[in-house]
Formats: structure tokens, sequence, C-alpha cells
């Protein structure tokens, strides 16, 4: 898991925890303890009286769960983008799959069994150096939730619930019979107090030099997919069947690179897309169709970091316009307090960076109904999608290397003039972009500025400068003879717009 920020703030983080248990302050409990106990794990810098008291504030409010249908797919993509850029830096594989239930959604607090997931897998990852993370669910048990009445034909009157085994395997270090004893006696392992908080029990099988694996199978009471608010073509197969809609979208994204492979990920599905570079300007796109009485967008996907306006002042602003348009952040930054911070402020859905085609259209099937499939045989789907993967890529190299050769010097600029907001927002554009190249280190050393650049408080230090400058020139070293070959062909040809 990338944990590059955390470290900036373990010192409030141990400030809040005896706050919350002083104050006794029932709401903050309810939102925090869980993040604070992910911290625990994540760190070891965070006081070992600091763990044990958010797992006592997470015990005392254990009966405080949500319970709301969830995508189980999507919960797990969610998760794998938290762990991947450390998975990938170690060069370990990791393997996840979730057997669906056709038709049905579990009802339940996906936010604790996420956070339960996210510290299994933080902790595999941990603890591999070599070989595979996985993390599959499957399917124990359907049946009727016995009424009064306790007759299975009632089915239709009655609710269903779902029994799913949920494991993490790793070939990591492994444990002794006493370490493995430690960690579940102890209280301290807040996995295991999630897990019991949903009604489970985490088991765990290790062998030293081997590997571990934990598991545990949690009842849910489950609801129709229609009855969910989900179209039917919720779960898009990985096999280049891509959906066909019709409508119009409001991209609010000031990075080129992004705008243009998120117009032509839409346009590939039959969308048109209208393009703002900053919420300023996507607020005002709405407001001209509500003075002209034009047809309003069908849904505004909405960049969170962004010059003039943010993503969150804009979407407040066009939520006040009380149009009804759907509001999806399409954002890098997937933590589990920014989801929250984006839910609290009415938006609809999240869409994380870099995104697969199978997790855009999912997002898109929520808020468009699909038009008659498109059938194509397989050897024709997958060639264009290998030549739409291909010059996709091509662009991607092209637009990092002419977007970010004199980047760090811009950051560095920016702090020395004291435009703290610029630097961040500067830190925040190269993550991405590293991101989509595919630059590991380079997106975590921006990550690191980036968060030590929060709340426009710079507590950047030379050396993590420094790692940035390094990692960029490498990428650029790298990258520019590709974009030079690719600016030639006839796929990569490039021109500003």
């Amino acid at each position: 898991m990338i944990i590059a920020g955390i470290i900036g703030i373990i010192v409030l983080a141990n400030a809040a925890v005896v706050w919350l248990m002083t104050r006794g302050a029932d709401g903050a409990i309810r939102d925090y303890a869980p993040v604070i106990l992910a911290i625990c794990v994540i760190t070891p810098l965070l006081s070992a009286a600091a763990a044990f008291f958010a797992a006592t504030l997470l015990k005392r409010h254990q009966t405080r769960l949500k319970k709301v249908p969830f995508d189980l797919h999507e919960l797990f993509t969610g998760c794998r983008a938290l762990i991947a850029p450390k998975a990938l830096e170690k060069g370990i594989i990791l393997h996840f799959y979730a057997e669906p239930a056709i038709s049905k959604k579990p009802l339940g607090d996906p936010d604790r069994l996420r956070e339960a997931l996210a510290i299994l897998l933080s902790n595999a990852v941990k603890y591999t150096n070599t070989g595979m993370v996985k993390l599959h669910s499957a399917i124990k048990d359907t049946r009727p939730s016995r009424g009064r009445l306790g007759h299975a034909w009632l089915d239709r009157w009655q609710k269903k619930t779902i029994t799913i085994y949920f494991e993490v395997k790793d070939s990591g270090v492994g444990m002794t019979g006493e370490q493995i004893a430690k960690i579940l006696t102890t209280g301290q392992f807040a996995a295991k107090d999630i897990v019991e908080m949903m009604g489970g029990k985490l088991s765990v099988e290790s062998t030293p030099g081997i590997g571990s694996k934990f598991s545990f199978e949690l009842t849910f009471d489950t609801i129709d997919v229609a009855d969910a608010g989900i179209t039917g073509n919720e779960h898009v197969s990985d096999e280049f069947e891509k959906p066909a809609f019709e409508g119009e979208v409001l991209l609010c994204e000031d990075n080129a690179l992004n705008q243009q492979i998120i117009r032509e990920h839409l346009e590939r599905v039959g969308l048109k897309t209208v393009v703002a570079s900053n919420g300023e300007i996507g607020v005002e796109l709405v407001k001209n169709r509500l003075r002209k009485a034009e047809k309003p967008f069908n849904l505004i996907f909405m960049d969170i970091h962004m010059p003039v306006m943010d993503g969150l002042e804009a979407a407040s602003k066009i939520f006040a316009l009380k149009t009804g348009i759907p509001i999806v952040a399409i954002t890098a930054n997937i933590m589990p307090n920014d989801l929250e911070i984006y839910r609290m402020s009415g938006m609809n859905d999240c869409v994380g960076k870099p995104f697969t085609s199978q997790q855009l259209w999912r997002c898109l099937s929520r808020y468009f109904t699909p038009l008659s499939p498109q059938t194509t045989g397989p050897l024709t789907a997958e060639t264009h999608y290998t030549q739409v993967k291909n010059k996709m890529r091509q662009k991607i190299v092209i637009h990092f290397v002419n977007d970010n050769r004199n980047k760090a010097a811009e950051i560095t600029a920016a702090l020395k003039a004291g435009d703290i907001k610029l630097a961040h927002r500067l830190a925040h554009t190269l993550k991405g972009s590293a991101a989509q190249a595919g630059k590991i280190l380079l997106q975590q050393a921006a990550e690191e500025v980036e968060q030590r650049l929060k709340d426009e408080q710079n507590r950047v230090t030379p050396q993590q400068m420094f790692a940035l400058e390094t990692e960029l020139n490498a990428a650029l070293a790298e990258l520019t003879p590709l974009a030079d070959e690719f600016s030639l062909t006839e796929e990569g040809i490039y021109k500003d717009a």
C-alpha cells in the first residue's frame, strides 16, 4: 500500500486518538477510529497506546455498521489499487478474484470490509519479498432468512442471505505458532476486530519460510440488482465486449493527457464529451445551458485538484443549481478518507486514476441505458483492442515527455515563490502522469511531495525533492527516445492543442 503522506500526520493521529478518548465524540469515533487503526498497521511509528485506544473505540461502536448494497468486484478493485504500487515495486504478482453472485448484491458495510482486507493485504505485501499475494472470495451458501413461519416456500417474501468466504494468501516469510497466537490475542490486530464486528472469525494458517493464509466468512442479507438501482449490465467482461451509450458528458479536468484519454474512452462507447479545464469553467457551462434552456449534460466527471476552482467547490456550486446531473469524481486520490469526503460532498460515485476500460464502463452503465449490444468476432475485437491500446500508450508517452520536462523546476520555483497551492497541484499532476506512464517510483516520489504540501503548508524536505527530481530524470531518459520515435510514426503523430 502506498503510505506516502501518512508519516507526516502520525503525530496528529496520536493526538486525535487521545482527543477521541477524552472528549467522547461519538461521530468522530465512528468515522475515524478505523482510519487510525489502518495507520497503525501501515507504519510502526504510531504508538501502541494509540493503537490500543483506537481498537477500544472501534469495539465500543461495533454495532454501528452500515447496511448498503455494494459490489464485491469493485471493492476488490479498490483494494488492489491501494497495494499495487508497492507490490509492483517489489515484483510481487497480485491475483484477485471475486466469485460473482448472479443478480444479487450483498447488503453490508463495504467501508469496514475494505479496511479489513486492506490491512491484511498491506501486511501480505510488506512481509513478502518474492512470489504472489492472492485475494479471492467464494460463495459458500445462499439461503432464505428464516421468518417466524420458518417455511422455505416463503422465499419470495423473505430476504435471502449469502455467506461469502474471503482468503488472503501470500508466499512471504510466514509465522510461528507463537507469533500467530500473539496477533490473535493481544487485541491490537485491527483486521481481526473488524471481522468480528461484522460477525465473522479470522483464521490464520502459516508456515515459516512458506507463507501465510488469513481467511474468514461473513453472512450478508442480499438485494436484487434491480432493487439496488444498478443496471443489469453492471459487470463488463474482460473479453473486449464494450457497451454502446448515447448522451453527453461534461469532463472537468485540467490535465491535457487525461482529457484526451478520457475523451477517447467515452467516444469509443458513443458518448460526446465537452471539456472544461477547471471547475469554474465547468460551472459556467452548466449555468449557460440552464439560461438557454438547452438540454443538460447527462453526466459530469469531476477531477478534484484543478486550478482556479477545485472539484469539490465546483460540485457544490453545480448541486446548488438543482439540475439533477449526477457528478462522479475522477481522481488518483482514492483512499477511504478521500472517498468519504467525496460522498459527503454529494458526489454520486468515484472512478480512480488510472482506470481500465471495464471500470469506466461499469460506472457509465449506472447512469446510461446501454443501446443494443455491439457484436464483433473475437479476433476482430482483440485486434482492435490491441491497436487502441498501443495508440493510447504512444500518446501517454508523448504527453508525459512534453508535459513534464521541467516539472521539478516548476515545483521548486513555486515553493521559492511561496505558492504552495500551485506546487501542490503540480506534484499532484505529476503523480497522475507517472501513474499513467507506469513509472511507479516517480509516482511515489511525487505523492510524497504532494502529501507534504497538503493544507497549504510546506513540509517538503530537500531529500524528497531530490528523490522526485532523480526519478523524473530517470523516467525522461527512458521515455524521451520512445516519444521521439512514436512522433515519427503514422499512428503516433502528435500535435499540440
